[in-house]
């Protein structure tokens, strides 16, 4: 199902969606791609549209258990997660008014799943935690779409 949303994060049986509100486009990565019960749909204050899928730039580097965190200007940040065993540092943008993934600067420590990523109230973004290679970790950085690092 399609969802008319503006700003809203929805974390469903791992699969991790991003709304952005630009034109209704949303990303969507990861996990097991279910649609939320009407129930959840309700209570999330989802209006439910005919399905429509329409297709985007790809990642530059295939990965997953990664986070998407919705910066302030309606641009996507994915970090960390992991590609065929290895965990990932590397970061990208997605900028929904063009399709297009851009590379952007790497974690200081590759976050293989578990990690969170927040958006902070001045538009930086907290990446903490995770697991990485068998070990918890208790480390956490910063990143500022500003910078891009």
């Amino acid at each position: 199902m399609k969802y008319k949303l503006w700003l809203k994060l929805l974390v469903r049986c791992g699969l991790l969606v991003t709304l952005v509100g630009v034109s209704g486009i949303s990303t969507a990565s990861g996990g097991v791609p279910l649609s939320p019960s009407p129930k959840v749909a309700q209570h999330a204050g989802l209006q439910q549209q005919p399905s429509r899928w329409v297709p985007t730039g790809s990642m530059n580097e295939g990965r997953e258990s990664h986070t998407a965190t919705l910066l302030l200007d309606g641009k996507v940040l994915v970090a960390g997660g992991h590609s065929d065993g290895i965990s990932l540092n590397s970061a990208e943008v997605y900028d929904p008014a063009t399709g297009a993934w851009t590379a952007t600067g790497s974690l200081d420590t590759g976050r293989r799943s578990r990690h969170t990523a927040t958006l902070l109230p001045d538009g930086k973004v907290l990446v903490a935690g995770g697991h990485s290679d068998g070990i918890s970790l208790n480390s956490a950085e910063v990143y500022d779409p500003a910078t891009g690092a």
